[in-house]
């Protein structure tokens, strides 16, 4: 006993293997799931739903879409988040935090700190969420690891361990967005703080709608970037750099570029709202061989003025 104690008496000596949140739910009983039951082998949609303010596309048999919007866990045709969900979801996190500390109670306390640790940063669920759960049902372990990561979180500052932001103040960011999870793509407004990746680009970022820090893949971006302190387009594509990604938002208001990124105008009829608006960029096909794509006014566009040309004839020979 006394050379175990030496050899692990720190959390670091285990190395603990945690399922996700929603692979752990899923394979709960019903006496544990309680009000999240319509959800058991869907629990995954739970952190879609908690992490968007537009609806999403369930995929829920239709027998639990039904109980689920009685229990008052989602409302409308589609998902939103019910009244009801944050705290059926608080309810079963604890519950399952609970069976852990009865399991582990009487393990070595670094054995213990070691799963808190884990825990406390559940993967599935929204940190802050994790955090109260472990700190009011882990013991007295579990509740000095919640306030060691309650206070990295209340001193963390987004991005800091990339280096000093790329954007200061962070740049908002509107873009269409296919995420690992989404069935189409969805609207995102982000405040961007950082472009980073060698083979990948990252966009790390706060959401402004779910207030959460959050990376955006390049590859997954759906259409064109729009920069609303400029009111620019950002063509991005497989070929792009994070650095020229960097370089195309800070340019103001020019198509010369020297990435390979083109920024363009955002048109505006006359009464459009201001550039800051929300947009809804529509897809584009992604070039493998280019990046700069420039949109070339009407009258130079190939085959204008031959399709003028063509109509004026038409009309002079049938007047």
């Amino acid at each position: 006993m006394r050379l175990y104690q030496t050899l692990f008496d720190s959390h670091e000596s285990y190395e603990i293997e945690v399922d996700a949140f929603d692979e752990a739910a899923d394979r709960a009983p019903g006496s544990l799931l309680m009000g999240m039951a319509p959800f058991k082998g869907h629990m995954a949609e739970v952190e879609g739903l908690m992490g968007e303010s537009e609806p999403v596309d369930l995929d829920l048999p239709e027998a639990a879409l039904r109980k689920a919007r009685s229990k008052g866990l989602i409302t409308g045709d589609e998902g939103s988040v019910g009244p009801k969900l944050p705290e059926e979801l608080m309810g079963l996190v604890q519950r399952m935090v609970s069976g852990a500390q009865e399991a582990i109670g009487d393990f070595p306390e670094a054995y213990q700190e070691a799963v808190w640790d884990e825990l406390v940063r559940w993967d599935g669920l929204p940190s802050q969420l994790s955090r109260v759960a472990v700190g009011a049902h882990g013991g007295p372990v579990g509740q000095r690891v919640a306030q060691t990561a309650q206070d990295e979180a209340d001193s963390y500052v987004p991005g800091s361990e990339y280096g000093p932001p790329h954007f200061e103040p962070p740049l908002e960011l509107h873009f269409r967005y296919h995420g690992s999870k989404d069935s189409y793509p969805k609207q995102r407004r982000v405040a961007v703080h950082h472009i980073v990746g060698v083979h990948q680009v990252y966009l790390k970022s706060r959401c402004l709608d779910s207030n959460e820090e959050r990376s955006f893949l390049g590859d997954r971006i759906d259409g064109e970037i729009l920069n609303t302190q400029t009111g620019e387009l950002i063509s991005i594509d497989a070929d792009t750099t994070s650095q020229q990604l960097r370089e195309a938002l800070r340019a103001r208001r020019t198509t010369d570029a020297p990435s390979g990124v083109a920024p363009r105008r955002k048109p505006e009829a006359p009464d459009a709202p201001s550039s800051s608006s929300a947009y809804a960029g529509s897809a584009h096909e992604k070039s493998a061989g280019h990046s700069v794509k420039p949109s070339l006014p009407w009258y130079r566009r190939p085959g204008t003025w031959g399709a003028i040309i063509a109509i004026i004839i038409l009309w002079t020979m049938f007047r």
